[in-house]
């Protein structure tokens, strides 16, 4: 059986981006929600692009990542 291991591209902000908003793009909460969402449809794993606005963005997506959104999405 073949396993599902979409790759998305992450777009955390600070606040709530609300209807009409991409997969995987907005608040914590929704990107949490887009995550729990695919896991439930049998993703085994998922793996994100971060943004391209150089290095220090890059490394700030990474912290919330595995600070605010690994444990708002398990």
């Amino acid at each position: 059986m073949l396993g599902l291991a979409p790759r998305n591209l992450l777009d955390l902000t600070d606040t709530a981006k609300g209807a009409g908003r991409a997969a995987f793009q907005g608040s914590v909460a929704e990107v949490a929600a887009d995550v729990k969402r695919v896991k439930g449809m049998g993703a085994e794993w998922m793996t994100f692009d971060l943004p391209r606005a150089g290095i220090p963005e890059m490394t700030r997506a990474m912290e919330r990542l595995a600070r605010e959104l690994k444990p708002a999405a398990a």
